[in-house]
């Protein structure tokens, strides 16, 4: 059985290069942790655009694993190919837990609390 010590010592956040053809190599990819998926879930929620370019800023890394983007450079990501966007994404579906049932679960999971707080139920990770 785990112990506490076990589990918040475990090395469990994968980041892993990916080829994106369409920028002509690859980029570092980082899964999210569990305060940055809810982050990402507050995105969905509240709507806002550049939904794939937010995935791409918040989770490509360089090699000591920092983020390569600001939130400044969304709309600059946003411009840039669907495609290359979509392979970060699909990366994400496996080590994230993002997906099309995983947006749909998380929009469920965002219901205005007693005083019109945002309620962060925990969101399915099973995946798209």
């Amino acid at each position: 059985m785990l112990r506490r010590e076990d589990i918040l010592g475990a090395k469990d956040i994968t980041v892993e290069a990916i080829e994106i053809p369409e920028w002509g190599g690859q980029v570092y990819v980082k899964a999210m942790n569990g305060l940055e998926r809810e982050a990402f879930d507050e995105v969905i929620y509240r709507k806002k655009t550049h939904l794939l370019a937010t995935l791409a800023q918040s989770t490509i890394v360089d090699e000591a694993g920092s983020r390569v983007f600001s939130p400044e450079d969304i709309p600059a990501l946003a411009a840039k190919s669907s495609y290359a966007l979509e392979r970060i994404w699909d990366w994400h579906k496996a080590h994230s837990g993002v997906g099309a049932k995983a947006l749909e679960e998380s929009q469920k999971n965002f219901e205005p609390g007693l005083n019109g707080a945002i309620s962060t139920a925990s969101p399915s990770v099973s995946g798209a």
